[in-house]
């Protein structure tokens, strides 16, 4: 997998076979004894024992349910992870990108129908037109790109040089292509529309207003936060995120309890609009999956479950996240991993968070296709994971034999 590519929602979660799920307030769903809260922390303790390490955030209605550090942030040192453990966040770090660019707009310094000639020189013919909607929309015909060249030593114009220069893949306009490339050459646009750097941009206009105190990019000062360090099985990996070839794509690091502080940010005019906002979410482009649209760095469409659900994930084959929000419910699920395993599977974060979705969601009966073989066969990955997902059984999980899912 490229780092920082987005993994298809369908392809985590597999499609429900029965009829959609009629979902009621989370916070009052027990059964038996044992509360949402308990019920999540209790399989979150059973994905730890099978290997799972991260953060995790769910909440509901404005309340937080559970927020929850499983596994270590540093093996050797035995440090745990918390709530406010720092992650890497790959393709996450999307939305910011798009919000900048948006909150650019908002305060007249560029439009998103601006096209790229307008910031770039010598721009190549068959891509002066492209505009930034078709960057932060992924439909501006360039290729995918991982991370660009020697990424911690390019300058922002060699990097813009060598995204411009690539072959178009598909005209501009023409088709959605998940595009790494084209997210660098909206933070180089950032950059020039607001005479400041990236990552000062988002720190002034995002994450401060957000109250986000643990976010940003590794090689600024973290004090006494803890980040974790990523882990391949049991080794130690250390691959440091900065640098031009990855800046708007990927890069941003967070925690789960900023995370969610962004989410309510969003929630009010805290750091956009409500006009800004209703064109941040879009929908604006049909992306390869049925129902689910692309707005500017994050996924929207109705979940197999049944609710809308507002959604990115990200990894870059050692850390792993996946964020989405359900606007009908209130319900918010954040989860960050800093292990991956390898047999090829890098996405944790997406196993935890879908059986935190199945755990809250359930109906009394459903039956799913068997998703991560979808995953397995998109990614080249997860050859363990072979089963058909049904409410109540044991699954296998990519940490280890067996995992459970919560019974309805």
């Amino acid at each position: 997998m490229l780092p920082f590519q987005k993994i298809s929602y369908l392809l985590t979660i597999g499609f429900v076979l029965l009829l959609p799920v009629s979902v009621s307030n989370i916070a009052n769903a027990q059964q038996g004894h044992e509360t949402t809260a308990e019920k999540i922390n209790d399989l979150m303790a059973e994905l730890t024992e099978e290997g799972f390490s991260g953060a995790v955030l769910v909440a509901d209605d404005g309340n937080i349910l559970l927020s929850q550090g499983y596994g270590f942030a540093n093996r050797e040192d035995e440090i745990p992870n918390t709530p406010d453990t720092v992650f890497h966040i790959g393709s996450v770090s999307k939305q910011f990108t798009g919000a900048a660019i948006v909150r650019l707009e908002m305060d007249g310094l560029l439009s998103t129908e601006d096209s790229i000639d307008q910031y770039f020189e010598n721009v190549p013919t068959d891509k002066a037109a492209i505009t930034i909607h078709q960057l932060l929309t992924h439909t501006s015909g360039l290729k995918g790109f991982g991370m660009i060249g020697n990424f911690g030593q390019l300058s922002r114009d060699e990097v813009v040089k060598a995204v411009l220069a690539s072959k178009l893949v598909s005209p501009p306009g023409d088709r959605m292509l998940y595009s790494n490339g084209g997210y660098t050459l909206l933070a180089a646009i950032i950059e020039i529309a607001s005479g400041q750097t990236y990552q000062q941009y988002l720190e002034n206009k995002l994450f401060q207003p957000a109250e986000m105190t643990n976010s940003g990019f590794k090689d600024e000062a973290w004090g006494d936060t803890t980040v974790a360090q990523g882990y391949v099985d049991d080794a130690a990996v250390t691959r440091d995120f900065h640098g031009w070839g990855l800046l708007g794509a990927g890069g941003i690091y967070s925690t789960v309890n900023d995370l969610y502080k962004w989410y309510q940010a969003l929630q009010g005019e805290l750091v956009l609009s409500t006009s800004a906002k209703e064109k941040f979410l879009g929908p604006h482009v049909a992306e390869n999956e049925g129902d689910f649209f692309y707005a500017y760095g994050w996924s929207i469409g109705n979940s197999p479950l049944g609710p809308k659900v507002v959604w990115h994930n990200g990894g870059d084959g050692i850390f792993n996240a996946d964020f989405k929000w359900f606007p009908d419910e209130g319900t918010v699920i954040i989860v960050l991993s800093n292990r991956a395993f390898s047999d090829g599977w890098e996405f944790p974060a997406e196993y935890a968070s879908i059986q935190i979705e199945l755990t809250l969601f359930s109906p009394p009966q459903a039956n799913y296709l068997d998703y991560w073989a979808g995953v397995g066969g998109a990614n080249n990955s997860a050859t363990n994971a072979r089963i058909s997902l049904t409410m109540g059984t044991r699954i296998s999980s990519p940490f280890g034999p067996t995992c459970g899912i919560a019974s309805p």
